[in-house]
C-alpha cells in the first residue's frame, strides 16, 4: 500500500509539474469552510478521475460511482461512500471527468450539509513554471497513515 501511495503522489506531482493541472474554486456554499480553492489530491482507496482537495483540510471533491460528484469532509479511508459524510453532491455532467459548475445539493442523508449548494468554477491555469513542492500537510500525513 505504501508503494501505491507513493506512486500516486509521484503521478500527482508529475501532472502538476506538466502544467495540465486543474484547480477549482468552490464558492457560495452554505458551509463557509467548504469555500476556497481545490487542487489535485490523493485518496488512497479511490479509483476514478482526479480527486481535488482543499489544501490543509480534509475537504475533497471526487466522483462517486460514475453518477455523482461529491464534496465531503473525509477523516478516514472508508467514509467516501457514506452519504452521511457528504456535504454536497451533483449529478455527473459533461465533461464527466470534472466537477460540474452547478446543480450541487445537500444529500438527504447528510448530517452536516447546509444550503445553499455551492458553485464550482474551473480556475485559469497558473502562469509561469511549476511551483515548488510543498511539504506534506496534516491531512496528507493522516491519509498516508491509513495507506500503511
Amino acid at each position: 500500500r505504501q508503494e501505491h501511495l507513493e506512486a500516486m503522489q509521484r503521478l500527482a506531482s508529475a501532472v502538476q509539474d506538466s502544467g495540465r493541472t486543474r484547480h477549482f474554486e468552490v464558492c457560495n456554499a452554505g458551509i463557509a469552510e467548504v469555500n476556497g480553492t481545490y487542487t489535485p489530491g490523493i485518496l488512497p482507496t479511490y479509483v476514478g478521475p482526479t480527486v481535488y482537495r482543499k489544501p490543509n483540510t480534509f475537504l475533497f471533491i471526487y466522483r462517486w460511482q460514475q453518477t455523482h460528484w461529491i464534496i465531503a469532509e473525509l477523516r478516514g479511508p472508508f467514509s467516501m461512500g457514506s452519504e452521511r459524510e457528504w456535504l454536497y453532491r451533483a449529478p455527473v455532467d459533461y465533461p464527466q471527468d470534472v466537477p460540474p459548475m452547478n446543480g450541487w445539493e445537500v444529500p438527504p442523508n447528510s448530517r452536516s450539509g447546509r444550503l445553499p449548494g455551492p458553485e464550482v468554477r474551473l480556475l485559469p491555469r497558473p502562469v509561469g513554471g511549476p511551483r515548488p513542492a510543498l511539504p506534506p500537510s496534516q491531512s496528507e500525513r493522516h491519509w498516508a497513515a491509513f495507506a500503511q
